[in-house]
């Protein structure tokens, strides 16, 4: 079936287009009307007026996606990305007159959360008082309904009621669909700073304008779940955008709204001080690709959050890069396979890239060219995820990230500790270079000046000459005994001296250097705590094994090493 958004549409009946957009309840479902007027050529539905209905979630009352017998009446927008459109049914119609349309107002929201008393009528009050009442009785087995007491409700009720003094209105989940007359949310809730409306039946942008405009100190507004009939390019066509700022706006959350960002660039002029944007889960699959990124709109944004958008290119992010304060960027959980450096995101120190489909390191070694990348996020790649669950692989894969990030401070929310970017870093660089002579099959060591190996490292291990310079040359460190695949791999065998004796022992390369002080305490007779060890393999600088919690496959032990146990 060809999809509804390919052919042209029914248009709605002219009275009943002020329907469209609006929310409805049938039963626990809850969508969008799309279509309001009669149905063609179909008989059973007869010279009625139907709603077509986009629901919220997919499958619940869904049995199209917007065409009947082969009828386009409008397009299915909600779930257009969903990785199941074209095989889920989201759209259904509906007799109009058999679904509830819309909520309740805000006020009505209030006087059912808050109690205020002195907004509510008397009718009101006696029709909370039964609602209360009603509330207060339990079904019990032996002797029915019984009242049960609640401690503590009046003083409860008395907080709460003082609600036009509270800066913080907490909404969710309360069916609001009208907001009432202009110029009344400023009389009811006056010095609100945060207002949370998130999953109630707003529809408008005119209703999100006159929150932002009647409630002047608003900080903070959380609109999660509601769903806002699509804006026209020429919403803003006769208005003054500067009439519609709200200088105190700083955060603006919109996630699991279907916005794509065409509906961004309209508000944009709008937005020019929020410094939180919160896109999560809506339809921004599509960003700079398409639209021209205003630094001027977005100069005060700070953070921003694209969080399961779709995304499926770097190329949609990059153009972000001109906003002058931007510190924090979220990515997850979208389809970016690389990342890639352009002069920019001069204020970026904070990127969050869980759950995209990154399998190279390059990703890593662009992010280095930043600067200014001191926090990342990046679990759930595939380049990470190759290493395994196991806590000593994730460790090494960490290990990696910080020695190609140069400033790196933190990684997926753990701070890198003192001394950890020192071993992380050596150990990379004598890794890097075993991995080349390895694959070059070369039984001398390659000096660092040669063409091939600069080539290489350059390509492959970028920061590679930056860590010699600053820790010195690896190559009497590093063994050119070729790792096996067999068990042999994973052990050494190795002599261990102390206290005027000489022990040949194989050693498991997992052990931890804390692991071999305790066995070299009960061999020598040697209280743990005193005990400081030294590894010395040919004519390679003796190496300290001061890290209890390193393996020994981290010193690279080799057959014929030697530890020097020593008591201190």
């Amino acid at each position: 079936m060809e999809p509804a958004h390919h052919q042209q549409q029914v248009p709605s009946d002219p009275a009943y287009a002020h329907l469209l957009g609006q929310r409805v309840l049938l039963r626990q479902s809850v969508g969008s009307i799309k279509f309001a007027g009669r149905l063609l050529n179909n008989p059973k539905a007869g010279t009625d007026i139907w709603l077509g209905i986009e629901w919220d979630e997919e499958g619940q009352q869904g049995k199209h996606q917007g065409m009947v017998d082969g009828i386009c009446y409008f397009e299915c927008e909600f779930h257009r990305n969903s990785p199941q459109y074209g095989n889920t049914q989201c759209c259904s119609f509906v007799r109009h007159g058999k679904v509830q349309i819309g909520g309740q107002t805000l006020r009505e929201a209030i006087i059912e959360k808050y109690r205020p008393d002195d907004m509510m009528s008397e009718q009101e009050r006696e029709k909370l008082k039964k609602v209360e009442d009603e509330e207060l009785y339990v079904n019990t087995d032996k002797k029915g309904m019984k009242k049960i007491q609640v401690l503590g409700q009046a003083m409860s009720y008395g907080w709460r009621s003082d609600y036009k003094a509270n800066y913080e209105i907490a909404l969710e989940f309360m069916r609001i669909s009208e907001l009432g007359p202009k110029g009344g949310l400023a009389e009811l809730i006056p010095n609100t700073q945060y207002l949370y409306l998130d999953k109630n039946l707003l529809y408008s942008w005119d209703q999100f304008y006159q929150i932002t405009r009647e409630l002047r100190y608003l900080h903070t507004l959380v609109l999660t779940g509601n769903k806002f009939k699509r804006l026209d390019p020429s919403y803003m066509l006769g208005k003054r955008s500067e009439d519609l700022i709200n200088p105190y706006l700083k955060e603006l959350i919109l996630i699991d709204m279907a916005l794509d960002w065409s509906q961004i660039d309209i508000l944009a002029p709008t937005l020019i001080y929020v410094e939180q944007l919160h896109l999560v889960r809506c339809h921004c699959k599509h960003i700079s690709t398409k639209y021209a990124i205003s630094k001027e709109y977005f100069k005060n944004l700070k953070f921003l959050n694209l969080e399961q958008n779709g995304i499926e290119s770097w190329d949609e992010i990059v153009g972000l890069r001109t906003l002058p304060v931007l510190k924090r960027l979220t990515v997850s959980k979208n389809r970016i396979a690389e990342i890639y450096y352009k002069p920019g995101f001069f204020e970026l120190y904070m990127i969050t890239m869980e759950d995209n489909i990154i399998n190279s390191w390059k990703t890593f070694d662009e992010l280095n060219k930043f600067k200014t990348i001191t926090h990342i996020r990046c679990s759930g790649n595939p380049i990470l995820e190759s290493f395994g669950s196991q806590q000593h692989q994730i460790g090494l894969a960490r290990n990696i990230v910080i020695s190609r990030l140069q400033f790196l401070k933190n990684i997926n929310g753990s701070e890198i500790e003192q001394g950890e970017r020192k071993d992380a870093e050596l150990h990379y660089m004598k890794k890097a270079y075993e991995e080349y002579i390895q694959a070059q099959q070369l039984q001398v060591r390659v000096e660092l000046q040669d063409e091939k190996l600069i080539q290489h490292m350059l390509e492959v291990h970028p920061r590679w000459y930056e860590l010699v310079e600053t820790y010195g040359s690896p190559l009497d460190v590093v063994s050119l005994k070729k790792e096996g695949t067999n068990i042999a791999s994973t052990s050494a065998k190795l002599k261990l001296e102390g206290n005027g004796k000489t022990l040949e022992k194989k050693l498991l390369l997992s052990m931890t250097v804390k692991d071999l002080k305790s066995m070299c305490g009960k061999l020598f007779k040697v209280e743990m705590l005193r005990i400081h060890l030294t590894y010395i393999f040919e004519e390679c600088a003796p190496y300290e094994l001061d890290d209890d919690l390193r393996q020994l496959s981290f010193y690279s032990f080799a057959d014929g090493g030697r530890v020097i146990v020593e008591q201190r």
